[in-house]
């Protein structure tokens, strides 16, 4: 009896059902280069935040003869590769090309096919593989989340002719991990907290991760946060960040500003005491370190800050305009408790410009 919990033998048991047969060639599909460029155009995102750690993968790989690793988009097309190969070996050169397409009614069950349908880390040695031509192969795959915590691609490592000598799978594991914070950057309005319960491990692979909107809503967490707060993306997408960690999202900034390590201490409305930093997003449309919209009009709409001591005078000043914004930022933050939206009534600017300014003083 097909044991249905094992994720090769629900492979094996898709491909049954699709008339194939382990004997049957492979077909390997090659997508068009127009088709390709299509591809590279869909998902420069992925491939943006994907390459400068898949070029570290691949030097620490680089010792390893006929040892390919390969980027997938979430249809299992290989857009890029890294990797030597044997002149031997043409079995691999034909079977990782870039525009080649491994989805499983293609190839049978392999560690890439079987991680973009089950949404997990896979590993097929050998004759684990659907296909008999396949059986050389020895090949792990880890599938690539998206922003929206959806499967967009994945990260293979093959191996031709042997088992890998190193724990190929721990590594996929740590460079998609990677790959999936880079893609969960700041932008616009939505901010990023990066934490952990140990300081050393905040921005690793194993990391936490939030996107945070302007309301205070979270709007995606990576696998880490998820574990670590015990909840799901769906769980956790739209609960409100204060209500998550026990803090006014208004007094976020301003232990933001006076944290001088980077990371503060938080608690979690679990009990969980854990240390983390917020990246803060550029506001589309605004280049960085423009000056502060509207600061002549600070204090029209009531109460003023009275600028710094040292930008009064008759004479032009000596100081930097970006200095003397900070201190009538930082003037405004002491004054209201670190209330943001406050500080920001009280300089009539928009509470955006008070983010980017602190996130430029932390720069």
């Amino acid at each position: 009896m097909t044991d249905l919990s094992n994720p090769i033998q629900r492979a094996w048991s898709r491909c049954v059902a699709a008339g194939m047969r382990p004997e049957d060639p492979v077909q390997f599909e090659l997508v068009s280069r127009g088709a390709l460029d299509e591809i590279d155009e869909r998902h420069h995102e992925l491939i943006a935040c994907a390459q400068p750690h898949l070029q570290l993968l691949s030097r620490g790989l680089a010792g390893a003869t006929d040892c390919i690793l390969l980027l997938l988009d979430r249809r299992g097309t290989v857009i890029r590769r890294y990797g030597r190969i044997d002149a031997c070996a043409q079995d691999l050169s034909v079977s990782t090309r870039v525009g080649i397409t491994l989805d499983e009614r293609c190839v049978g069950a392999t560690a890439p096919s079987i991680a973009l349908a089950e949404g997990a880390p896979s590993i097929v040695f050998g004759e684990q593989h659907f296909s008999s031509r396949l059986n050389k192969f020895h090949c792990v795959a880890v599938p690539i989340e998206g922003r929206h915590q959806h499967v967009t691609g994945a990260l293979n490592i093959t191996v031709f002719g042997r088992a890998p000598a190193f724990d190929a799978l721990a590594l996929a594991v740590d460079t998609a991990r990677s790959i999936e914070s880079a893609i969960l950057r700041p932008a616009g309005d939505v901010w990023r907290f990066d934490f952990h319960v140990h300081p050393d491990w905040v921005g690793s692979p194993s990391g936490c991760i939030l996107l945070v909107g302007g309301d205070g809503a979270i709007v995606a967490a990576n696998r880490p946060a998820r574990s670590m707060l015990r909840a799901e993306a769906l769980d956790l997408v739209g609960c409100r960040f204060d209500d998550t960690f026990g803090i006014d999202m208004n007094r976020v900034f301003g232990r933001l500003h006076g944290s001088r390590s980077g990371l503060s201490e938080w608690q979690t409305t679990g009990g969980l005491r854990v240390f983390g930093r917020i990246e803060l997003g550029e506001e589309h449309g605004v280049r960085p370190g423009s000056s502060m919209e509207t600061m002549e009009d600070a204090g029209t709409s009531g109460e003023s800050v009275e600028p710094p001591r040292q930008a009064r005078g008759d004479g032009p000043s000596l100081q930097r305009l970006s200095d003397i914004e900070m201190q009538c930022i930082e003037a405004a933050l002491a004054r209201v408790n670190g209330n943001v939206t406050s500080a920001a009534h009280l300089l009539g600017i928009s509470r955006h410009t008070i983010y980017r300014r602190l996130k430029g003083a932390r720069s």
